[in-house]
Protein backbone atom coordinates (compact mmCIF):
# COMPACT_ATOMS: atom_id res chain seq x y z
CA UNK A 1 0.00 0.00 0.00
CA UNK A 2 1.08 3.55 -0.69
CA UNK A 3 0.08 6.36 1.67
CA UNK A 4 0.17 9.95 0.40
CA UNK A 5 -0.75 12.85 2.67
CA UNK A 6 -0.67 16.62 2.86
CA UNK A 7 -1.26 17.21 -0.85
CA UNK A 8 -2.53 20.66 -1.82
CA UNK A 9 -2.71 22.56 -5.09
CA UNK A 10 -0.08 25.15 -4.10
CA UNK A 11 2.28 25.78 -7.01
CA UNK A 12 5.98 26.68 -6.84
CA UNK A 13 5.04 30.37 -6.45
CA UNK A 14 2.65 29.78 -3.53
CA UNK A 15 -0.42 30.30 -5.71
CA UNK A 16 -3.65 28.32 -5.57
CA UNK A 17 -6.19 28.16 -8.40
CA UNK A 18 -9.01 30.65 -7.81
CA UNK A 19 -11.88 28.22 -8.43
CA UNK A 20 -12.39 25.33 -6.01
CA UNK A 21 -12.87 22.83 -8.84
CA UNK A 22 -9.53 23.83 -10.39
CA UNK A 23 -7.86 23.59 -6.98
CA UNK A 24 -9.17 20.06 -6.43
CA UNK A 25 -8.15 18.97 -9.94
CA UNK A 26 -4.65 20.39 -9.41
CA UNK A 27 -4.34 18.59 -6.06
CA UNK A 28 -5.37 15.27 -7.64
CA UNK A 29 -2.86 15.90 -10.42
CA UNK A 30 -0.15 16.26 -7.78
CA UNK A 31 -1.33 13.01 -6.16
CA UNK A 32 -1.02 11.33 -9.56
CA UNK A 33 2.54 12.67 -9.90
CA UNK A 34 3.50 11.28 -6.47
CA UNK A 35 1.92 7.91 -7.22
CA UNK A 36 3.77 7.75 -10.55
CA UNK A 37 7.06 8.21 -8.70
CA UNK A 38 6.07 5.20 -6.60
CA UNK A 39 5.14 3.10 -9.66
CA UNK A 40 1.40 3.44 -9.14
CA UNK A 41 -1.43 5.58 -10.54
CA UNK A 42 -4.77 7.13 -9.66
CA UNK A 43 -6.69 4.05 -10.76
CA UNK A 44 -5.01 2.19 -7.88
CA UNK A 45 -6.41 4.60 -5.24
CA UNK A 46 -8.73 2.87 -2.78
CA UNK A 47 -9.31 5.65 -0.23
CA UNK A 48 -9.48 9.46 -0.45
CA UNK A 49 -9.74 11.82 2.51
CA UNK A 50 -10.31 15.48 1.72
CA UNK A 51 -9.84 18.06 4.43
CA UNK A 52 -11.71 21.19 3.36
CA UNK A 53 -12.41 24.72 4.43
CA UNK A 54 -15.73 26.20 3.40
CA UNK A 55 -19.44 25.54 3.36
CA UNK A 56 -20.22 21.82 3.06
CA UNK A 57 -23.20 22.53 0.78
CA UNK A 58 -20.87 24.26 -1.68
CA UNK A 59 -17.74 22.12 -1.36
CA UNK A 60 -19.24 18.63 -1.37
CA UNK A 61 -20.92 18.82 -4.83
CA UNK A 62 -17.69 20.13 -6.37
CA UNK A 63 -15.68 17.36 -4.72
CA UNK A 64 -18.18 14.76 -6.01
CA UNK A 65 -17.88 16.15 -9.56
CA UNK A 66 -14.08 16.03 -9.48
CA UNK A 67 -14.00 12.54 -7.90
CA UNK A 68 -16.36 11.31 -10.65
CA UNK A 69 -14.17 12.80 -13.38
CA UNK A 70 -10.81 11.79 -11.92
CA UNK A 71 -11.67 8.22 -10.97
CA UNK A 72 -14.63 7.00 -13.00
CA UNK A 73 -15.87 3.60 -11.78
CA UNK A 74 -15.18 2.01 -9.42
CA UNK A 75 -14.55 5.03 -7.23
CA UNK A 76 -12.42 4.91 -4.10
CA UNK A 77 -14.00 5.27 -0.68
CA UNK A 78 -14.15 9.01 -0.07
CA UNK A 79 -14.44 11.01 3.14
CA UNK A 80 -14.70 14.79 3.27
CA UNK A 81 -13.94 16.48 6.57
CA UNK A 82 -14.54 20.17 7.13
CA UNK A 83 -11.91 21.89 9.22
CA UNK A 84 -11.37 25.38 10.55
CA UNK A 85 -7.93 25.82 8.98
CA UNK A 86 -5.16 24.05 7.06
CA UNK A 87 -1.41 24.42 7.59
CA UNK A 88 -1.09 25.98 4.14
CA UNK A 89 -3.03 29.26 4.60
CA UNK A 90 -3.85 29.73 0.89
CA UNK A 91 -5.27 26.23 0.41
CA UNK A 92 -8.95 25.34 0.72
CA UNK A 93 -8.42 21.59 0.48
CA UNK A 94 -5.79 19.03 1.39
CA UNK A 95 -5.80 15.41 0.22
CA UNK A 96 -4.73 12.16 1.81
CA UNK A 97 -4.96 8.99 -0.29
CA UNK A 98 -4.23 5.31 0.06
CA UNK A 99 -3.39 3.41 -3.11
CA UNK A 100 -2.48 -0.13 -4.00
CA UNK A 101 1.04 -0.61 -5.21
CA UNK A 102 0.92 -1.21 -8.96
CA UNK A 103 0.48 -4.80 -10.03
CA UNK A 104 1.43 -5.99 -13.49
CA UNK A 105 -1.96 -6.12 -15.29
CA UNK A 106 -0.88 -9.34 -17.03
CA UNK A 107 -0.69 -11.24 -13.73
CA UNK A 108 -3.64 -13.48 -13.01
CA UNK A 109 -5.48 -12.73 -9.80
CA UNK A 110 -6.50 -15.87 -7.92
Amino acid sequence: MIFVAGITAIDAHGKVPFELEAELRAAFSRVDDVLALMGSALHHVVDVSCFSIGEPARVHPVLRLVIDDVFGDPKPVTTCMFVRALLEPNARCELRVIARASVDDREAVS
